[in-house]
């Protein structure tokens, strides 16, 4: 009994397994750890993406700066042409009314982007 239980998990677990890799090869991935953040004279977020297709893919990119309660800062949108595998974009991010002070942000390193 315990063989049979056994070999049934062994084979859900490859399945699952196998449908993970087959959906993850057809889905855009942004690189997290190459995502830069640059403040200077204007705001520009450095982002990698790729494209695991073997076309073009024509997208809509739109990124928002978040403070820690989730009220948007900044934001950028734009139609993108991503090429196959890695594409390195560089975004220039609009800042909002309530823009970056950097006298009075203490929780900028607390901002994410969406």
């Amino acid at each position: 009994m315990s063989r049979k239980w056994l070999l049934s998990l062994l084979c859900l677990s490859a399945a699952v397994v196998f449908a993970q890799l087959t959906t993850a090869n057809s889905a855009l991935r942004v690189n997290e750890s190459a995502t830069r953040f640059l403040i200077q004279d204007q705001t520009i977020v450095l982002l990698e993406v790729v494209n695991p297709e073997s076309e073009t893919l024509p997208v809509q990119l739109k990124l928002e700066l978040l403070d820690p309660k989730d009220d948007a800062r900044g934001l950028a949108a734009r139609s993108v042409a991503l090429q196959p595998g890695i594409n390195k974009l560089s975004i220039a991010l609009t800042l909002t009314a309530r823009s970056l002070n950097e006298n009075d942000d203490e929780a900028l390193p607390w901002y994410r982007l969406r």
